[in-house]
């Protein structure tokens, strides 16, 4: 086994390190570039995470209604039984369980059955028509004579949400 003679002389040293902040900028750029790839630029391009084929599928994640500042989630927890939650932040926070009743899985309209855990002056089980554009860009809900047309913000569920949904 021969040793690998040491680096002699200043240009020879000058080349290699060089050399090696060339190789260590190329993976930077390397790693910057798959970045830059495989993050979405807006929760609407690209995102893998979000599946499309179904209204109820589509409703998942964070909504909000333009200029209220109404926030509303939603988790579809057990997609075979098409059991969720829902926790809307408004004024005062609602948390409520959910089924899915019914959907038109080829087209937008999905029926919920809310079981509310945290009242506003809403007594037993309510049902809430929702229509969810194919393109999961807008969501408009019919509840209780209200009609509410939403935006979707992203994927992303606050645990707070998910934690108040679930515990109240």
């Amino acid at each position: 086994m021969t040793d690998i003679a040491p680096i002699q002389g200043k240009k020879q040293r000058e080349t290699v390190k060089w050399g090696v902040l060339s190789l260590l900028v190329l993976i930077a750029i390397t790693v910057f570039a798959v970045l830059l790839v495989d993050t979405p630029k807006h929760p609407l391009e690209s995102d893998s995470r979000r599946d499309l084929s179904t209204p109820s599928r589509r409703l998942c994640g964070r909504w909000r209604a333009a200029g209220s500042g109404l926030d509303v989630t939603f988790v579809l927890a057990d997609q075979e039984l098409k059991l969720g939650a829902c926790v809307i932040r408004g004024t005062k926070p609602l948390a409520s369980r959910f089924k899915v009743l019914s959907e038109n899985t080829s087209g937008t309209e999905v029926i919920l059955r809310l079981f509310w855990v945290c009242q506003l002056g809403i007594s037993g089980p309510s049902d809430a028509k929702c229509s969810v554009t194919k393109d999961g860009r807008s969501l408009s809900m019919e509840l209780a004579d209200t009609l509410l047309m939403l935006d979707f913000i992203d994927t992303a569920v606050r645990l707070d949400d998910l934690e108040f949904a679930l515990t109240k």
